[in-house]
């Protein structure tokens, strides 16, 4: 909008700057949880096509789909339809899919072509950051769907976020990315949305352990190579409430062989308790229960397979099953291509065929993987529930603990109940029972 002289300025009472300041809904960027809802399309296409590019300008519609949905949100919100823009980037950050400048082309467009109609008075100089006020034109209203719109929150941690603030984001939700068939063929994943109930209990869950780790002193914990303080666990999860459901921290991108060096839980040397092959023992786990078969002990099973190849290593078989999570199954008739790159050693002497059927025969629970249903996401989530559990009977018991995604570190006079409660949630909650390693500081 043009700069207003201060001469044609037109004066206004307080009473009518409080009254326009209670009308209008602030738009801030926001994205439904499923980001291609055919419901807002015929809004999008009333940008112009400098907007929103042509049918292969992917990144230029999916920004004008954020900035649209949040327009939409932002309508529905108010009480009378109006709405008002930040007029800088206000509380949002760089780090969003859609920038500052992308954010007034699609507003300005709209405003343009007559889908925003200004009902603030032109006159007025903005007083207090008081924004114009638009209002949507009748076509966009008849486009506007009846149903109420879900979103996933894009805002991120404010600059002065403190470890205090127990509140603050505890969990995350983000989109599975489509494999490159996948986005061929547009394919789209719409999974069942958890009720609110559920979303606000793992959110109590994850300020539980948070507030019950307050009650702990933590040292040498380190980011980028610095010291740093503890920041607030976070919950991630993929698409829905069973989806990936990792904890996050700062302190988790320190380096294996550092960390048991400098980090102490009050005051004690600290020991890292993990479950071995954790995922395939997941996996395993389900397994036993699809075929009914009594209680098993699980098995390392990366090392049951290079003792099958003995030219194999665990770690190259830690990339095979790696691989075969993200894809949803094992390879058929090729080798991975990640493990391509980093054993092509291997590659060149031995045929897939080899290892496929070693993997097979040490691992016979693989053969349950299954794209976009049993893989890396949702088995993720199970070995996070059992960590969550793990973590609160520890907490009942005041140990002191940080989350690893599959395992713990806990200071070393706690090794043993840490091993034993481990041990028994995982049978619990899968009705096998681990391998359970703990590391000391060497």
């Amino acid at each position: 909008m043009k700069q207003i002289p201060s001469s044609l300025v037109k004066p206004r009472r307080m009473k009518e700057i409080n009254e326009e300041r209670r009308t209008g809904t602030m738009v801030i960027p926001s994205l439904l949880e499923v980001s291609a809802d055919d419901r807002l399309k015929p809004i999008v296409e009333l940008l112009s096509p400098a907007v929103i590019g042509d049918r292969r300008a992917k990144a230029k519609r999916y920004k004008a789909h954020v900035v649209v949905s949040s327009l939409i949100d932002a309508i529905l919100a108010g009480k009378d339809d109006l709405v008002f823009f930040t007029s800088d980037r206000g509380s949002w950050s760089k780090s969003l899919p859609v920038g500052h400048t992308a954010y007034l082309n699609i507003r300005d467009d709209l405003i343009q072509n007559g889908h925003l109609i200004l009902v603030s008075d032109p006159m007025a100089a903005p007083v207090d950051n008081l924004a114009p006020r638009y209002m949507p034109s009748d076509e966009l209203l008849v486009l506007i769907p009846e149903e109420e719109l879900e979103f996933e929150d894009l805002t991120v941690q404010p600059e002065d976020g403190s470890p205090e603030d127990l509140t603050y984001k505890p969990i995350k939700l983000t989109k599975r990315r489509r494999s490159k068939s996948e986005q061929a063929n547009r394919t789209y994943f719409r999974y069942a949305k958890a009720s609110e109930a559920d979303w606000l209990a793992v959110k109590e869950d994850v300020i539980k352990l948070r507030q019950g780790m307050t009650q702990h002193e933590y040292e040498g914990l380190q980011l980028n190579g610095r010291t740093t303080h503890l920041e607030p666990l976070t919950r991630q999860f993929k698409d829905c409430i069973k989806n990936f459901g990792r904890y996050i921290s700062s302190y988790q991108g320190m380096p294996k062989k550092t960390r048991l060096n400098t980090i102490r839980i009050d005051g004690q040397v600290c020991c890292e308790v993990d479950i071995v092959a954790s995922i395939p023992s997941v996996l395993f786990g389900i397994y036993v229960k699809k075929n009914n078969l009594p209680d098993r002990n699980c098995s390392d099973y990366y090392a049951d397979v290079a003792r099958l190849v003995p030219a194999l290593t665990r770690d190259a078989v830690k990339v095979i099953f790696a691989s075969s999570l993200g894809t949803g199954g094992l390879n058929k008739v090729r080798y991975p291509k990640l493990f391509k790159q980093d054993f092509p050693e291997i590659v060149s002497k031995i045929p897939w065929k080899e290892v496929r059927a070693a993997m097979l025969q040490a691992m016979t629970q693989i053969e349950l993987l299954e794209p976009r249903h049993m893989d890396w996401a949702y088995l993720n989530y199970l070995e996070s529930e059992v960590l969550r559990v793990t973590m609160d009977k520890l907490q009942a018991l005041g140990v002191g603990f940080l989350p690893l995604h599959d395992a713990l570190i806990v200071p070393v006079e706690h090794m043993a109940v840490a091993k034993e409660t481990f041990s028994q949630t995982f049978y619990e909650h899968l009705g096998v029972w681990p391998i359970i390693n703990s590391i000391r500081k060497r």
